[in-house]
């Protein structure tokens, strides 16, 4: 830099000192100025040892210049101390001006104790000019040689024209055993076309529990909409098995507006429970909807289960909604069930439909079946209806029922029909059948019935039909 910077000097001045004592202690100092038309400058160097057994050692330099471009300092520190601690120290630190900006930087290390393992470092940097400004830190430390301990810190800042922004972050972990850590992250930043955040945690802790954790949040708004975004997770109990899950998201802009939620967990190694869950919505210039779904086991052994599902949405063509159901409790019983619901309504007309089915009882061997469909319009309205039933292994009993029902411009009718079996060395059945209309061309019914009833001795069969 003297070459560069302080050519055709002026005035020139340098002074060295050097000593050493019979304990074996030295010293050595220099400094130094020089001036001349494109600027001034000085400079510092200090060296000593002190201490033949102890090895303690010092160096320190500075220099400093100013100029047509600008003015800076630079400062440097090392020392060592103490044979078997070895503790050792480094600084340094750096500042300068000029058309362009200005800017700082600072730079420290140290270790102490040679069993203990401790060394802790830190560095910050900052800077300013015409298209913005920033700053930077860092610090990192270990602490204790069987414990393991260790930290790390960073945050940045910068700002200037097209906007502004920051990021920090940790990371730690104590204990070597327990092999407990940590790390956490943050992250923000707005400008022109928006703003916009970010978080981030993560955790462990103790070896044979095995807990965990983690969490994440996102955030941004802009010319064109918002969101966020967040998600959660944690396992806990080695043998246990204990987890969990969680993340919701939502959203905003132009053209409508949404969110989702998800939810998850199990609990527990032999009872093998589990639970899931999620929920969405989203509304918009052509219509709104919303979905919902659930599921559960619980317990290894039972084998018990459950599902839920429902959905709704509606617009500028209609409206409707569907729910569905299911079941199933106890290994050897086999009781199952399950529900459906699905409902309509737009310009065209009305409509609904519904289903249950039903299992109970291994050996019993017990079902239930049952249907209904309705819908009405513009050229006429109808009904169905269905049912149907086995109960009892050895006795084999069954039942059905159908009926239907219509109406419109052009008429009306109705059909209904069942059957039935009872007993099974018995052997009895039964069957119905009824029909009816109605029209501007005239009207008619008709009608069925039939049925066996057998024992040992006799059976009978009788029928009508008109």
């Amino acid at each position: 830099m003297a070459a560069g910077a302080l050519a055709l000097p002026l005035i020139v001045g340098a002074t060295g000192v050097a000593s050493a004592q019979t304990s074996g202690d030295s010293t050595y100092q220099q400094s130094g100025s020089a001036a001349g038309p494109h600027g001034a400058g000085s400079w510092y160097t200090g060296v000593s040892s002190q201490g033949s057994t102890d090895g303690v050692s010092s160096f320190e330099m500075g220099h400093n210049w100013a100029g047509k471009y600008g003015a800076g300092s630079n400062s440097t520190e090392a020392s060592t101390e103490g044979g078997d601690e070895g503790g050792s120290s480094y600084k340094h630190s750096q500042n300068s001006a000029g058309k362009h900006g200005a800017g700082s930087s600072s730079t420290e290390a140290s270790t102490e104790g040679g069993d203990e393992g401790g060394s802790s470092y830190k560095h910050s940097q900052n800077s300013a000019g015409k298209h913005g400004a920033g700053s930077s830190s860092t610090e990192a430390s270990t602490e204790g040689g069987d414990e393991g301990g260790s930290s790390y810190k960073h945050s940045q800042n910068s700002a200037g024209k097209h906007g502004a922004g920051s990021s920090s972050t940790e990371a730690s972990t104590e204990g070597g055993d327990e092999g407990g850590s940590s790390y956490k992250h943050s992250q923000n930043s707005a400008g022109k076309h928006g703003a916009g955040s970010s978080s981030t945690e993560a955790s462990t802790e103790g070896g044979d529990e095995g807990g965990s954790s983690y969490k994440h949040s996102q955030n941004s708004a802009g010319k064109h909409g918002a969101g966020s975004s967040s998600t959660e997770a944690s396992t806990e109990g080695g043998d246990e098995g204990g987890s969990s899950y969680k993340h919701s998201q939502n959203s905003a802009g132009k053209h409508g507006a949404g969110s989702s939620s998800t939810e998850a967990s199990t609990e527990g190694g032999d009872e093998g429970g589990s639970s899931y869950k999620h929920s969405q919505n989203s509304a918009g210039k052509h219509g709104a909807g919303s979905s919902s779904t659930e599921a559960s086991t619980e317990g290894g052994d039972e084998g018990g289960s459950s599902y839920k599902h429902s959905q709704n949405s509606a617009g500028k063509h209609g409206a409707g909604s569907s729910s569905t159901e299911a079941s199933t409790e106890g290994g050897d019983e086999g009781g199952s069930s399950y529900k459906h619901s699905q409902n309509s309504a737009g310009k065209h007309g009305a409509g609904s439909s519904s289903t249950e089915a039903s299992t109970e009882g291994g050996d019993e061997g017990g079902s239930s079946y049952k249907h209904s469909q309705n819908s009405a319009g513009k050229h006429g309205a109808g009904s169905n209806s269905t049912e149907a039933s086995t109960e009892g292994g050895d006795e084999g009993g069954s039942s059905y029922k159908h009926s239907q029902n219509s109406a419109g411009k052009h008429g009306a009718g109705s059909s209904s029909t069942e059957a039935s079996t009872e007993g099974g060395d018995e052997g009895g059945s039964s069957y119905k059948h009824s029909q009816n209309s109605a029209g501007k061309h005239g009207a008619g019914s008709s009608s069925t019935e039939a049925s066996t009833n057998q024992d040992n001795q006799k059976g009978l069969l009788s029928g009508l039909l008109g």
